[in-house]
């Protein structure tokens, strides 16, 4: 299993699965996704990669799923950052903050 999220239906889905494909039953508005990382300590979410059925999100729309909180946990006070890279080691390295919540 892998941490994977999903943008469908106006929502960024965060689970645990082998496949984007079952996260939701409907792909009909999916927008694509990749693999996500949660450092609590200093309340930071990395999104980064790409699914390889849905393909990559854009950066556009993940800041603005991210400012209209349609995401499906609560990430309270977290910072999101991205990365197109699909090696957790080099997303670290190039990410970009998308958001800053207070």
């Amino acid at each position: 299993m892998a941490r994977k999220y999903l943008i469908n239906n106006d929502t960024l889905m965060l689970t645990n699965c082998d496949y984007h494909s079952e996260i939701v039953k409907d792909h009909s508005t999916t927008l694509g996704g990749g693999l996500w990382d949660i450092d609590f300590e200093n309340k930071t979410v990395l999104l980064y990669g790409e699914s390889l059925d849905y393909g990559y999100v854009k950066r556009e729309v993940l800041i603005d799923m991210i400012k209209r909180e349609c995401y499906s946990l609560s990430f309270d006070k977290f910072k999101f950052y991205h990365s197109y890279n699909i090696k957790i080691e080099d997303a670290k390295k190039d990410c970009v903050c998308i958001s800053i919540k207070d």
